[in-house]
């Protein structure tokens, strides 16, 4: 983990390089040579640099083995520009993305991503998507509007490493994507419009394709896909279909036109997509919020990211009485919503405009509803200013 390798040919000492094979950071480049090894603008300048990301081209799969010494990661300061920025990760442990930009100025907007997920920072959330940890060994694209100076914590010298489970590469393996095969990624954050006769199951998987490859996939997260597409062209046309735990599969209408590093969709306005039964005419529901509800009682409350209307579709098994309070995040009583009202056996749906009664500021509430005095379910919203 020291800072600098100044001579290429002796950090890649064993491996299997091949004429041709490429590395790359943000702005230089080396090519190897069978005759000459290593040559190009990253050797002339100094070599490789822990603090940057590189992006390495190659004929043969292979293992680096490095040795060097340990740094302090609170004393290296990694310069970051406006705009895309390729940074490296030189703590030793793993840690979330919040504690590792905690000394940083993070700005709403502001775009983490690695090969296979991203996240992006929110005003209100802090970062979200499904990069939830920086580890070693890897490298990240950064992508800010305000230039800064990045300082890891100290605390990436001594936490004990976390055992992650790597979802994202859990389905990159499922459904059988090649991320090595592209240059190029962008990335969507999407929710979805469902018939509510279109059943999910335990989870909604979005498969990005061209003809019969792979290009991307995401898992439905606390209403949100977060889904990085892989191509080597920009403006080519990446189709998108869902698929659910028993394997149906939804095709989405439109078509997405890849452009290399754009963002498409954000936090309080997702992209959405729809499939060709949700275009038609159906009863839309968005995110597949309906599974289950035949059941047993259960309620649910839509969208998650609200602004002007709470909709929230209550199912129960007989004739009765709800009240629905709200408290915050803390689990402080805020108020009610609504107070032993009648609701007949089947779906009712409640629609509750915010500036109803009760005062509500930007932020994370818990709504509980109540059956009869009995049975009570929650559901996480969180309040955002109208777009």
């Amino acid at each position: 983990n020291s800072i600098k390798n100044k001579e290429l040919d002796k950090l890649f000492f064993g491996v299997s390089n091949s004429n041709s094979d490429l590395l790359k950071s943000i702005n230089k480049y080396d090519q190897f040579s069978n005759g000459l090894g290593w040559i190009g603008t990253i050797s002339s300048s100094g070599g490789v640099n822990n603090l940057e990301t590189y992006k390495m081209y190659v004929a043969n799969s292979d293992t680096i083995d490095y040795t060097g010494q340990i740094v302090d990661p609170d004393t290296i300061k990694i310069l970051i520009d406006s705009g895309w920025n390729w940074i490296g990760y030189v703590a030793i442990k793993n840690q979330s993305v919040n504690d590792a930009f905690g000394n940083y100025n993070v700005q709403p907007g502001d775009l983490l991503k690695g090969q296979k997920s991203f996240a992006i920072y929110d005003a209100t959330l802090g970062w979200v998507g499904n990069l939830k940890f920086m580890e070693p060994k890897k490298g990240y694209m950064f992508k800010t509007t305000l230039s800064d100076t990045l300082v890891y914590p100290k605390s990436g010298m001594f936490n004990k490493n976390i055992n992650l489970i790597d979802e994202q590469e859990q389905l990159v393996k499922q459904y059988a994507l090649d991320i090595h095969k592209f240059k190029y990624t962008m990335n969507i954050i999407a929710n979805a419009n469902l018939c509510e006769f279109e059943k999910v199951g335990n989870y909604l998987d979005v498969i990005a394709k061209v003809g019969n490859e792979t290009r991307g996939v995401g898992r439905l997260e606390n209403e949100y896909f977060y889904l990085t597409l892989y191509s080597n062209l920009n403006q080519e046309a990446i189709e998108l279909e869902f698929r659910d735990e028993y394997g149906n599969v939804f095709i989405v209408t439109d078509n997405i036109n890849f452009e290399a590093n754009k963002l498409i969709g954000s936090i309080s306005q997702p992209l959405i997509l729809t499939t060709e039964s949700a275009s038609e005419n159906c009863k839309v529901v968005t995110n597949g919020i309906k599974k289950g509800l035949n059941a047993e009682n259960n309620v649910l409350a839509y969208p998650t990211m609200v602004s002007n209307e709470i909709n929230i579709t209550v199912n129960a098994l007989n004739n009765g009485t709800i009240s629905v309070a709200l408290f915050d995040i803390t689990g402080k009583y805020i108020g009610n919503l609504y107070n032993k009202i009648n609701i007949n056996k089947g779906t009712t749906e409640l629609h509750y405009t915010l500036e109803n009664n009760l005062n509500f500021q930007n932020g994370a509430y818990i709504l509980k509803t109540t059956f009869d005095n009995n049975n009570v379910y929650t559901n996480k919203i969180i309040k955002i200013d109208n777009k």
